[in-house]
C-alpha cells in the first residue's frame, strides 16, 4: 500500500489539495483532474527532495536531502 502525504478533499466550493501533517492547504480548485495533477507534482517533488525509510508500524520517514555531509563531533556543554 502506497503512503500518500497530501489528500484531496471535496467541499462546496470544489476540491482542496492540502498536505496530511501538518495540515496545509496547498490548492483549491474547481476541477478534480487540475486536483489531482496538483497531488501527483507534491508527491513526485516530495519523493525526489527526500529519502525514505520505515519505522516499526510500516509507516514511512522522511529526511529532506540536502546535500550536506552531517557534522560529527562532541557537543561541548555539561555542568559549570
Amino acid at each position: 500500500m502506497e503512503h500518500y502525504f497530501t489528500h484531496i478533499e471535496e467541499g462546496k466550493s470544489g476540491f482542496v489539495v492540502s498536505t496530511i501533517n501538518p495540515y496545509r492547504i496547498l490548492a483549491k480548485t474547481g476541477s478534480r483532474k487540475t486536483a489531482e495533477l496538483c497531488q501527483g507534482a507534491v508527491e513526485a517533488a516530495i519523493n525526489t527532495l527526500t529519502t525514505e525509510w520505515p519505522d516499526q508500524d510500516g509507516r514511512p520517514h522522511r529526511r529532506l536531502l540536502t546535500g550536506e555531509k552531517p557534522k560529527l563531533g562532541v557537543l561541548q556543554g555539561g555542568r559549570e
